[in-house]
């Protein structure tokens, strides 16, 4: 279990390139539920590795 702990591109959220600030500008909403749930999904991608960490990826797979 530690190994795949240490495996994981990420620890915690706070550990995300991005954040609900980003999220905001990007779809020019107002803040809301659907920005924990955005980072949520956020989260689970960059885990998953369906994208990388980066600011530039997350927006791009973001935006589609």
């Amino acid at each position: 279990i530690r190994q795949i702990f240490f495996e994981l591109p990420i620890k915690n959220r706070d550990e995300l390139a991005v954040n609900g600030n980003d999220l905001m500008k990007w779809s020019d909403k107002r803040g809301g539920p659907w920005v924990r749930e955005a980072l949520e999904k956020i989260e689970l991608a960059v885990i998953r590795g369906e994208v990388m960490n980066d600011k530039e990826q997350i927006k791009e797979w973001y935006s589609t």
